[in-house]
């Protein structure tokens, strides 16, 4: 999976980013949670968002 440039972040990515901002502790199920996905796919999303950080 190649990784996303900041200009072409989907919704989701955007929503990720915004909630591990607030609290990037947080387990992938609250991050699940809040952004509206099941907890594989945001986890798969948040990866490459965390090592771009």
């Amino acid at each position: 999976m190649s990784e996303k440039s900041p200009s072409r972040l989907d919704a989701f990515d955007q929503k990720i980013l915004f909630e591990l901002e607030r609290d990037g502790m947080m387990t992938a199920a609250a991050l699940a949670e809040r952004v509206g996905l099941s907890p594989p796919p945001a986890t798969a999303a948040s990866k490459p968002l965390k090592r771009s950080a």
